[in-house]
């Protein structure tokens, strides 16, 4: 299905908002008095509901946005898979939209976006995540996304001004007050929806909940002490790309001005045509339509493959041959590991072709002895586990920046194509590029007695993109652990398959084009050298292909900066919502750990990092070897207060001071090692879009943490929020009243 264009969804229908109950000038103090009021309901104490109204004197919260020709957003979006992404909006009433986006799993992407269409361009980490199987064609180039690239909303219906004004004053009219909320900011909760607004001016702070195309219903006071909130029916909130719905929003709006949608409007007439022109004479003048996602397929080799053999042995040898057949429209070389079962799952390999188009290639005979008593036969299945390479003289060009062919695997697998990685971008919370790093090529498939599989090639027709470190050829980047000649990826192949790692059978790795498919073994191997099972990495490489995060993994593959593969499995679990809470603001922490991680290592591909391990008889997040520091990394999605509780927790934990965990481990810091608070304000908390003063407030009587006497407890405190990184060390804790 189509996720944007003319035939897209309808723009977002708010439920209709019920007139305002008339409440006179203290309606406004009044609210905090309510709230005071809930809590007692809470308790049990009293029984009251708080129902929100606007006065003849003040605004609702929804004015300021409606009254604005633009607004400006930070957003967490979250889709119905658990993919999660961070984007810095600008949207126009008049209808364009134009931002950045950075995904949890380390890839950047711009967006521009019209009433009609959106754009994206991803870096290459981007296109890992969202689409592993087409990264080559896509990473640098404008395209319309499908409905799985990361923007799970229609930007432009869900997030213009009048649309947020009134999905605000709809869930506003139909609410109850949260008992808990953070004074002088009010949390108005109904539908599954929460907008928390300053009571002071009305003005909206934050507002989060469910992608779906059900709408709100007020809710009904019943009495009797209790708190009742509103159901999910009706019309349309905020408006999925496709019918299935499904994921969440939380954002923090600003009213923009005529610079800010004029910004919009030029930076999407760019790259998209205007909706808002028409004839011929505007029509020339317009950029042309960014092709679909889906639209982007290159040529390549497809190899099926048959067992020349029998499925009974009745001679002393047992043999067979393999014949790969490339029935695609692009030449290629395969490797084919053959075993026979229940004998050896791995008799030998070799590497056949190139084969062109429309031909075949037979390897030579693949033997072992007959196991059956003399003169007798045994009933056997001859397997070949067919991996696909690129051609080693169809590579890109370098630096020319367009990217090299690629496409989705469908399934078959597919072999390599002239790609590289390119330069990260900066993005929303982080600063840092990713080192551009292509890898080599691999395709899968596989075949039984009287069987076939196949396998996918694809030439390298197009150029890289020069980005630093990589190799333009679609090979790894300088100095990558990945293998890339035919020989060491024959070796790497066959190790994994004698191991009981078939990968040419897993739907994970046939969706991965194949110029990363070999960086997506050797993180498999990997595992299995750190004592993971078979079944344990196949899990964690579905858990990352199915949960965005693809990216960490070929990182840590491809720089060989990872140190303690034993633990990624539980990360890459957690991550998915298979061990905690499936609700995905339960699930940041863990994910920043890997992205954290990630990032250490395209600042410096030579860095060792070791995620949520020991080190020394110390426990963290995350350590990085090379600059000897030891980081705790906190996510606080939630209440104001709960700030200095979460920097609190993480300078213990750093120190020592918390005792041993219940697996006996205890959260330190070696002798040698810096210690680093971070701790990263979520869209969903009040402080996310709070100046540096605004966080000292909520950091109110730090010293006995920062300072043990005229000793630090740490080197470095890192607060972020999306306004800004905001650190202190030592000759800066003064701030919180603390001199050492």
């Amino acid at each position: 299905m189509a996720a944007y264009g003319p035939a897209g969804p309808p723009p977002y229908r708010p439920a209709p908002v019920p007139a305002p109950v008339r409440r006179g000038r203290r309606f406004w103090a009044g609210i905090a008095a309510g709230v005071a009021l809930g809590v007692f309901a809470a308790a049990g104490v009293i029984g009251v509901a708080v129902r929100f109204t606007a006065s003849p004197e003040h605004r609702s919260p929804g004015a300021a946005l409606a009254a604005a020709p633009s607004v400006r957003l930070h957003v967490a979006l979250a889709d119905a898979g658990g993919g999660m992404v961070d984007a810095n909006l600008t949207v126009a009433e008049s209808g364009y939209a134009t931002g950045t986006l950075r995904d949890y799993g380390g890839g950047t992407a711009e967006l521009r976006a019209t009433a009609k269409a959106t754009a994206l361009r991803g870096d290459r980490l981007w296109w890992l995540n969202h689409a592993p199987g087409q990264v080559s064609v896509l990473t640098g180039r404008w395209i319309r996304p499908g409905q799985d690239a990361g923007v799970p909303v229609d930007v432009v219906a869900a997030f213009r001004p009048t649309a947020l004004a009134r999905l605000v004053d709809s869930v506003v009219a139909h609410s109850t007050v949260d008992p808990y909320s953070d004074l002088p900011r009010i949390t108005a909760a109904a539908g599954g929806w929460r907008v928390q607004f300053d009571w002071r001016t009305g003005d909206v702070v934050t507002l989060s909940g469910p992608i779906t195309d059900r709408g709100l219903r007020p809710a009904a006071y019943t009495g009797g002490g209790r708190v009742v909130t509103a159901e999910n029916v009706g019309p349309g909130t905020v408006t999925p790309v496709d019918d299935t719905g499904g994921g969440s929003v939380a954002a923090a709006p600003e009213p923009g001005d005529d610079g800010d949608a004029a910004k919009a409007k030029k930076d999407a007439d760019s790259v998209l045509p205007d909706p808002g022109k028409s004839g011929s004479g505007s029509a020339a003048a317009q950029p042309p339509e960014p092709p679909a996602q889906e639209s982007q397929q290159p040529k390549e080799a497809a190899f099926e493959t048959t067992i020349n053999a029998a499925a009974v042995c009745s001679t002393p040898t047992c043999s067979f041959t393999a014949t790969v057949h490339n029935t695609g429209d692009a030449p290629g070389s395969a490797v084919v590991v053959g075993g026979v079962t229940p004998v050896a799952p791995a008799l030998g390999e070799q590497v056949v072709g190139p084969v062109s188009p429309g031909g075949s290639a037979t390897t030579p005979p693949f033997s072992t002895a007959n196991v059956a008593p003399p003169g007798g036969e045994i009933q056997v299945q001859y397997n070949a586990a067919t991996f696909a390479v690129p051609v080693a003289s169809a590579a890109g060009t370098p630096g020319t920046g367009s990217p090299g062919k690629g496409s989705p695997n469908k399934g078959k697998g597919s072999a390599g194509r002239g790609s590289s990685g390119t330069p990260g971008s900066g993005s929303p919370g982080d600063a840092s590029g990713s080192p551009g790093s292509g890898s080599g090529s691999s395709g899968s498939g596989s075949s039984g007695s009287g069987s076939s599989g196949s396998g996918k090639a694809d030439p390298g027709s197009g150029s890289g993109s020069g980005a630093p470190g990589s190799s333009a050829s679609g090979g790894p980047a300088a100095g990558s652990a990945v293998p890339s000649t035919p020989a060491d990826l024959k070796a790497l192949y066959t190790n994994l398959v004698k191991r009981g790692l078939d990968l040419s059978k897993e739907p994970a790795f046939t969706k991965v084009e194949v110029p990363l498919q070999p960086a997506v073994a050797s993180a498999m191997k990997s595992l299995l050298d750190a004592k993971v099972t078979p079944e344990v990495a196949k899990e964690t490489l579905q858990y990352a292909v199915d949960k965005k995060l693809l990216g960490p993994l070929v990182t840590f593959a491809e720089t060989g900066g990872l140190q303690n593969w034993d633990e990624i499995p539980k990360q890459y679990k957690n991550a998915a919502g298979e061990q905690i809470d499936k609700d995905w603001p339960k699930r940041i922490g863990i994910t920043r750990q890997l992205e954290f991680a990630q990032d250490i290592l395209k600042r410096d591909p030579d860095a060792k990092v070791i995620v949520d391990g020991q080190y020394k008889g110390c426990m963290a997040d995350v350590f990085d070897l090379t600059r000897h520091e030891a980081y705790q990394l906190k996510s606080m999605p939630g209440r104001a207060r709960n700030l200095r509780e979460t920097t609190k927790e993480s300078i213990k934990q750093l120190n020592g001071q918390n005792g041993r965990n219940s697996d006996g481990t205890i959260d330190c810091t070696p002798p040698g090692f810096s210690r680093i608070s971070v701790v990263r304000i979520e869209q969903t908390s009040p402080l996310y879009s709070v100046d540096r003063d605004e966080v000292l407030k909520n950091l109110p009587r730090m010293k006995e943490y920062l300072c043990d006497g005229s000793t630090p407890k740490l080197e470095l405190l890192r607060v972020i929020n999306q306004l800004g990184t905001y650190e202190w060390n030592p000759g800066g804790f003064g701030d919180f009243g603390a001199d050492c």
